[in-house]
């Protein structure tokens, strides 16, 4: 497989992982996505994850790794995707610590949005 399909595969799963994630999350609190309301929540709550998660996988950088995704980010034609996959090659274990992180997130989330959807 060449270097670009990987790069596409990875962005279908990152992509589509968030996806169903963030519809287990909205099931578990048993709200339906079938009106323009849930789909606004549903666009939140994705928006609140990725956030979340891109701050604890910064927070898995050294700070020499810090400079070097900054650098990137602030560079003149900055490439958002291509540096999240380098910052992803460079933390040691990431998908297990993801793992660890996806599971705080959505007890948060649960907790948090709990008394919300159920007025």
């Amino acid at each position: 497989m060449s270097n670009n399909n990987s790069k596409n595969n990875i962005d279908i799963i990152r992509t589509d992982f968030m996806e169903i994630y963030t519809r287990s999350v909205l099931e578990d609190l048993g709200v339906a996505l079938d009106d323009m309301n849930s789909q606004k929540l549903f666009d939140t709550i994705k928006h609140r994850i990725n956030a979340r998660v891109y701050l604890e996988m910064v927070a898995m950088l050294t700070p020499e790794q810090a400079a070097l995704v900054a650098r990137d980010i602030n560079s003149e034609h900055p490439d958002p995707e291509a540096t999240i996959q380098k910052t992803l090659e460079k933390i040691p274990d990431f998908a297990p610590r993801l793992a660890v992180v996806l599971g705080k997130i959505r007890s948060e989330l649960l907790e948090d949005l709990k008394p919300l959807v159920a007025k």
